[in-house]
C-alpha cells in the first residue's frame, strides 16, 4: 500500500511538451487529482495525440486516480513518455542539422 501511494504521488503529473523546453512554463503542472479535474470531458490536452489524450477524459483519469485504480498512473505515464519522446526526436533532428543545443534551448 505505501508503495502504490508513493507511485500514485509520483505519476499524477502531466508534462505538456512547453514544460519541456521551456523552464519559465515549468510551473503549470496539472494535478489530476484535483476536484476541477472531474468534469472536464476532453483529454488532457486537446491537441496531444497520444493514446491517453485520444481515447480517454480529465474527468475519467481523475476518476481513476482518486479510485485508487493502478489504470490511472499508467495512462498518465503514457501521455508523459509521448511528451519525452516528441522532445527527444526533436533534439536529435537539431543534433542532425548542426544547431547547437545551447542555441535550440534558448528560442
Amino acid at each position: 500500500k505505501q508503495w502504490y501511494q508513493r507511485r500514485v504521488r509520483g505519476v499524477k503529473h502531466v508534462f505538456t511538451p512547453e514544460q519541456l523546453v521551456n523552464r519559465e512554463k515549468c510551473s503549470r503542472i496539472m494535478d489530476l487529482t484535483e476536484g476541477q479535474y472531474s468534469r472536464q470531458f476532453v483529454g488532457i490536452e486537446t491537441d496531444c495525440a497520444c493514446f491517453t489524450c485520444t481515447r480517454h477524459t480529465r474527468a475519467y483519469v481523475n476518476h481513476l486516480f482518486n479510485t485508487k485504480e493502478m489504470l490511472g498512473p499508467t495512462l498518465v505515464s503514457l501521455h508523459n513518455l509521448h511528451h519525452v519522446r516528441k522532445l527527444v526526436e526533436s533534439v536529435r533532428g537539431v543534433l542532425k542539422g548542426g544547431t547547437d543545443l545551447l542555441e535550440w534551448g534558448m528560442q
